[in-house]
């Protein structure tokens, strides 16, 4: 029992360090995308740590979660690009999956009430690119569920052309 709680103190402390260093580092890798963007996706993977939000404290996580979101934000003061963004908003998605629907309906309406000029300019120059896109993925998920409906229920003796 003594050495289990041990244990659990010392990978609370452990993973408390990680997320205190990696929230001190990532204002550090503004300049540099390439490697911001190799952090991110190892803060990423620690969607594979089990009980990730339970090892460490709520004070730690913030911390992590407040570096992850100045990255989120388009504008000062890193001015991240939009693969900065996506890659920081998957990490903190990965962190705390519970809350991801609600963190993106409010960036949205964060983006849309506050950043007009990185929403407005598109909707100008192409205002269909996303319906088109939207319309096209809509399109292969269907065909492929068809497909694999079909194949379950004739075997896959399916002719692709």
């Amino acid at each position: 029992q003594h050495q289990h709680q041990h244990q659990h103190q010392h990978q609370l402390t452990f993973f408390a360090l990680f997320a205190d260093e990696v929230a001190s580092f990532l204002p550090s890798l503004a300049g540099d995308e390439s490697a911001l963007l190799r952090c991110l996706d190892g803060v990423h993977a620690l969607e594979h740590v089990r009980d990730f939000e339970t090892l460490v404290p709520a004070a730690h996580q913030l911390r992590l979660e407040g570096a992850l979101y100045r990255y989120m934000q388009p504008g000062g003061p890193f001015y991240p690009s939009k693969d900065v963004r996506r890659h920081a908003r998957r990490a903190l998605d990965a962190l705390r999956p519970s809350g991801s629907r609600v963190r993106r309906g409010v960036n949205l309406l964060v983006h849309v009430l506050f950043y007009p000029s990185y929403w407005i300019p598109t909707l100008l120059l192409d205002p269909w690119h996303d319906a088109r896109k939207l319309v096209r993925r809509s399109a292969r998920t269907v065909r492929r569920k068809i497909l694999r409906l079909h194949e379950s229920v004739f075997g896959g003796w399916l002719v692709r052309g």
